[in-house]
């Protein structure tokens, strides 16, 4: 056996052992879109049941994304929706899938031998400016926010284009703070993936509990404005958050380059004249298509590099999982979907790191944090 096929066996045993849990999937998006369940997701699915036995994944924060594009009266209805389908599931198979509501109940499914899963809302504008209904959420099982997507919504900055037609709000509005504080009063995490660094600053330094990054990567590697900086990440641990380490290509490569060769050729003139892929809202399939064939994807090593420096930089303590499976199109090579994380753990193994410094990571860390923050 090769040195590198024994890492791998090695992972996988530990991937047996251990409590896998990541922080962030678009899962319940696809299932509702695509009309299927865990046990006939279809193979393109970076989710299912069989992946989560190859993968030895335990637990899951399931996210409910709502995109900005919907009427403004529809995002509270699209949550609705995504979690009526998160609670079929449930009802569906309930000797194998519990819904948590925070750390201690996800340590007891886990126990038990189930797999535990808990609820998110990707964008605040999904509350539609009413903390009522944020609450209404809170009452439904979400116990995580992202503030924002990438656009800016109106009470908080996001990271996304900056539409000079749209009004900034230099981070938060009074009404954002409110936001923030209900968040807190009622034990719902606060999720700064997402949102603009004056965003990220005032979040930091307001809180009274610890936020946390539930799906980012790292700018000192990849200077995209959807990763955190060394020093954010620093600060988001000062303050005893944690970071998920997200799997998107575009985040844990520059793809930029790439793309602008693809202008000069023929096949762009299939695409419309878009300049920024930034989580490839909008994009058409025929799009997809020639931005396939021009930029190469990330690799599974360029992942392992962003969890090596969240890991230094921050501790061992303060990493996770947030690959954004079923989110994103592009993963890295060697990475394609949840059945394949024993492979980011055998490449650290082989880079010397000790199964006692991953297990955190792979888990341990973020059901840590529910408990620290949610009970």
């Amino acid at each position: 056996m090769s040195t590198t096929a024994s890492y791998l066996e090695q992972a996988k045993e530990l991937h047996r052992e251990w409590d896998i849990f990541d922080a962030h999937v678009d899962t319940l998006s696809e299932m509702v879109d695509k009309k299927y369940n865990l046990d006939d997701a279809p193979d393109s699915a970076h989710l299912s049941w069989q992946k989560f036995q190859e993968g030895g994944l335990k637990g899951q924060l399931f996210a409910c994304y709502v995109s900005p594009d919907l009427p403004n009266n529809k995002h509270a209805a699209r949550v609705d929706e995504l979690i009526d389908r998160f609670e079929a599931e449930v009802e569906r198979i309930p000797d194998r899938l519990v819904a948590c509501r925070n750390g201690s109940e996800i340590e007891r499914a886990l126990g038990e031998g189930k797999f535990a899963g808990m609820l998110s809302i990707e964008g605040g504008h999904a509350i539609e400016d009413s903390l009522d209904k944020l609450r209404h959420f809170y009452k439904r099982g979400v116990r995580a926010m992202t503030l924002t997507w990438n656009n800016t919504n109106n009470w908080a900055d996001g990271c996304g284009p900056m539409d000079p037609s749209l009004k900034q709000h230099g981070g938060l509005t009074a009404f954002g703070r409110q936001v923030v504080e209900a968040m807190e009063d009622m034990k719902m995490a606060v999720d700064i993936s997402h949102v603009a660094p004056t965003t990220f600053g005032q979040v930091i330094d307001m809180c009274r509990v610890s936020p946390f990054a539930s799906h980012s990567s790292l700018r000192d590697i990849n200077d995209h404005r959807r990763n955190l900086t060394n020093a954010q990440l620093k600060a988001l641990a000062e303050k005893g958050g944690v970071l998920g380490v997200c799997f998107c290509s575009g985040f844990l490569m520059d793809e930029s380059a790439a793309w602008a060769e693809a202008k000069q050729t023929e096949d762009y003139a299939k695409v419309s004249d878009k300049t920024d892929f930034i989580d490839f809202a909008g994009i058409t399939e025929e799009e997809y298509v020639v931005y396939d064939k021009h930029v190469p994807l990330a690799t599974a090593e360029i992942a392992a590099n962003h969890c090596e420096m969240a890991l230094k930089e921050m501790g061992t303590e303060h990493v996770s999982l947030g690959t954004d499976y079923d989110g994103a199109r592009r993963f890295p090579v060697g990475l394609e979907h949840v059945g394949t994380l024993p492979v980011l753990t055998s490449i650290l193994l082989a880079r010397g790191w000790k199964p006692s410094e991953l297990e955190g990571m792979m888990g341990k860390n973020l059901i840590g944090y529910f408990k620290r923050v949610l009970g």
